[in-house]
């Protein structure tokens, strides 16, 4: 099982929560099937703990995962606005 190593962050305020979290990159619970026929894991990277919901994301709080060479980028997305009331 892999575990957060929190660390702070580059520019340390003693107010702030915000912390860096170090995690691996694990195998996953399934395997998917390449083209050629061979059945290959899954990466998988879970994130758990309490600095979630500290962070503005709770239970059933839905996401968006931005993905792009080397990053991924969790978000929150924007309140949808009521355009008719403007």
């Amino acid at each position: 099982m892999t575990h957060a190593q929190p660390l702070p962050a580059a520019t340390p305020d003693p107010t702030s929560r915000n912390l860096i979290r170090r995690l691996t990159i694990a195998h996953g619970t399934r395997s998917v099937r390449e083209p050629s026929g061979h059945s290959t894991p899954v990466p998988m990277l879970r994130l758990q703990g309490a600095w979630l919901r500290r962070a503005g994301f709770a239970v059933g709080v839905p996401v968006i995962v931005r993905v792009s060479g080397g990053r991924l980028v969790i978000e929150r997305p924007e309140p949808e606005r009521d355009h008719a009331h403007s």
